[in-house]
């Protein structure tokens, strides 16, 4: 299991998922995964989430596999 910090920026999200950083901003975009983007800046995505897309296979729906 990747080590989980509580909240993961955009760069860290993608190295764990394993896909392309404009992948992860074209799933928030999409709704695919949830983020925060406190105070207008940087984009952070809980552990929650990511492991909701480790666990529910979602990382493969979202890429149309």
């Amino acid at each position: 299991m990747p080590d989980l910090k509580q909240w993961n920026n955009v760069m860290e999200t993608a190295a764990i998922l394993g896909v392309h950083d404009q992948t992860i901003r074209l799933w928030i975009k999409k709704g695919i995964l949830a983020a925060s983007k406190p105070g207008g800046g940087r984009i952070y995505i809980s552990s929650e989430a990511i492991n909701a897309m480790l666990n529910n296979g979602k990382k493969e729906d979202a890429d149309g596999r």
